[in-house]
């Protein structure tokens, strides 16, 4: 169980693609984050993602591919994390990718190097998952 009296700035739940993604940012910035899951292991969706190869991002991506109520939604998102950001953060971590049909990238080497680099760049920046531990109610004080 994680301490009552301990106070984090973040909480997040899920140490999935997204929630690594959160956690090294967010730590970077100096915040105090708490990364949660349930799973015993950290990005198991990422790892079988492409067939083991994670298809990171595509570069025609554009707001038009995406539906729901709020495009805005998409077009803010995009605009966060163009391709061009997402790329950039491999080259510069030494993750080899390729182009495929369509423009989509995909990892050489296989998704387990983007899993451990997320969950390195965490751990550097003093937050670590903690694993296999379910959420079961969310309350304040």
């Amino acid at each position: 169980m994680i301490s009552p009296k301990k106070e984090f700035d973040v909480i997040i739940v899920g140490a999935g693609a997204a929630g690594l993604a959160l956690n090294f940012q967010l730590a970077g910035a100096g915040l105090d984050v708490l990364l949660l899951d349930r799973q015993n292991r950290a990005g198991r969706k990422l790892l079988i993602s492409g067939g083991g190869k994670c298809n990171v991002t595509n570069l025609n991506v554009d707001s038009s591919n995406y539906l729901g109520q709020s495009p805005q939604f998409c077009e803010h998102a995009l605009a966060c994390l163009p391709p061009s950001e997402v790329l950039s953060f491999l080259d510069e971590h030494r993750l080899a990718w390729e182009e495929r049909e369509y423009g989509q990238i995909f990892l050489k080497r296989g998704a387990h190097e983007l899993r451990d680099l997320l969950v390195r760049l965490g751990k550097e920046r003093g937050s670590a998952p903690v694993l296999g531990k379910e959420v079961v109610a969310v309350g304040s004080n």
